[in-house]
Formats: C-alpha cells, structure tokens, sequence
C-alpha cells in the first residue's frame, strides 16, 4: 500500500506542468533594436510599483523589490523605487497614461509594469506545493514599444517517501512546514530572480563588437560603482530571509551566488550607488536597524 502511495505521489507531480524546467526566451527584435539607440551606454530603467491580484496584502510590492535588486545588476542605470515612487504621487492617474508620457514625466528610458497572480498551495497527504506566478512586461519609452511581455510561475515542491506509517506522519508533518514564512519567503525570492532572468540584459558598451562606428557616440569616463554587502550566507534560504528583512526596511536587495574554495556563497548586495558616500550611509542605517555589518565594495557585483 505505501508503495502504491508513493507511486501516485510522484505521478502527481510529473503531471505538473512547472515540474518541467524552461529556458529564458532570447531577446526579441524589439529589444535588439532598441537597446543599439542612442545613447548605447546609458538606458534608465524604472520598475513600477506592480498589480495585484493574488489576494495578499503586500506580496506585489515585496515581488516589485525583488525584482529591482535582481535587476541592480545588469548594465541598466536603475532609480531607486523610492524615487520612482515619489514621482508618480505627483502625476494623477498614472496608471492610465500611455508609456511615452509617463517615462518621459519619470525621465526613463525603459518602463518595467508588473503582475502578481493565481497564487497556490496544494496539500495532498504525502506531497504539498505553494505556488506564485508572476508577469512583467517591458515598454521602450521613445516608440511605446513592447520589449518583453513574460511570465512565470514558481513553485516549491516536498514530496516524502513514506515506507510505514511513522514515516507518512513525518512526511505530513514536514509537508505542512512548505507553508510557513520562511517558504514563502523563499518563493517570492525564486519568482524575483526569475522574473529578472528574463529581462535580457544590455550589450557591451564595445561598439567595435556591434558592428557601429566607434564614434558615433563618445563613451564617458568610467564612474566608479559602489555596493553594500550587507552579509555572505552558505544557506541559501538564510541568505533569502535576510533579503527579506532588508526588503521590509524599503531596501532593494538582489543575492550574488560566488564560488568559493569548497563551497558557494550567497551575498546579500544592496546598489550599485554612484558614490561611496551614498553607500556608506545605507551601510550605516542597516546597521543600526538591523545589527548586521555591511562592508562597501567597489566595481561590479559579479
């Protein structure tokens, strides 16, 4: 009999169309013809504050931060959320303006609107999942172009292996723990950095690799990029918990994966900042609000 449940167990989630991996879609014409416009260096992007019809309070805004930090690290000139935020308190009925007015009133480049819907749990015994889905659509502000319209669903999985009846009460019991915060923390990071993953990111300012003339457009002097690490985890979920608190805070925060020696770790970054000074005082509020120790680095995440 426990056999058999395990069998239909498994069954079940092969069934599941997100049990299946998928790649991240290529960047459309649109993308490719606009990301070569002038200028090739520069392209502010402003992540609007995201719909919601999944039914929880908060869960758009905590998915719009997710995906800012993700973001934080392609070769887009971002603005802060809070900025865009308080911009868009003086435009009326902003949602309702065409993205040629709206990203010229927010002075970007590119407009990143968003989803969040159809959230799931599922609970059958042995097996329990917890779904969110997720759907941002990019517009080019100069042409009201659409660059990219995607979505995706994420989705956490536990199925236990029950082979006598202690252990299908455990694997109850652990199903049941797929539900609680620290899970549903761990969901809203993983439909972030998806959702972020398909936003191709800009080319190499190398215009010789393009095919362009080199001067065309003059490049401008290298400014130096300035970042807070606030903590470096060897538990990914402690890593998305943490990220989690800096994002009830108002901060942005994105994860670095960085190969070690022996084993990955996970950063917690919060930028880049244009000066060290801006960094140092983020660095200083985390630490005060909440007891880590930021250090501030220099150059690229990555």
């Amino acid at each position: 009999m426990w056999r058999g449940m395990w069998i239909c167990g498994m069954m079940f989630c092969l069934l599941l169309p997100a049990c299946s991996s998928r790649k991240p879609p290529t960047p459309t014409q649109n993308f490719v013809t606009w990301s070569q416009q002038a200028p090739p260096h520069k392209k502010q992007m402003c992540v609007l504050p995201f719909e919601n019809t999944s039914h929880i309070d908060g869960l758009d805004e905590k998915v719009r931060q997710g995906v800012a930090g993700h973001l934080s690290v392609k070769r887009f000139t971002d603005v802060e959320l809070h900025e865009i935020d308080a911009r868009l308190a003086n435009i009326d009925n902003w949602h309702r303006l065409a993205p040629q007015d709206l990203g010229r009133r927010l002075n970007c480049d590119v407009l990143v609107y968003g989803l969040v819907s159809k959230p799931g749990r599922v609970y059958v015994g042995v097996y329990a999942q917890l779904a969110l889905e997720g759907t941002l659509r990019v517009v080019g502000v100069a042409t009201g172009d659409v660059l990219l319209h995607e979505t995706y669903t994420t989705r956490l999985h536990d199925l236990g292996l029950p082979l006598s009846p202690v252990s299908l009460v455990a694997s109850m019991v652990r199903n049941l723990w797929t539900f609680t915060d620290i899970r549903f923390v761990r969901a809203i990071d993983d439909l972030s950095r998806n959702l972020a993953a398909l936003v191709p990111d800009l080319p190499a300012t190398d215009r010789r690799a393009r095919g362009m003339p080199q001067k065309t457009y003059p490049e401008p002097p290298p400014s130096p990029s300035y970042r807070v690490q606030v903590a470096a985890f060897r538990s990914q979920d402690d890593a998305q918990y943490a990220a989690q608190l800096l994002r009830r805070e108002g901060y942005a925060p994105a994860i670095a994966e960085v190969a070690g020696t022996k084993q990955e770790w996970h950063r917690v970054i919060i930028g880049p900042f244009s000066s060290a000074r801006s960094a140092d005082e983020t660095s200083g509020q985390i630490k005060e609000k909440l007891h880590f120790t930021p250090i501030v680095t220099r150059g690229p995440s990555r």
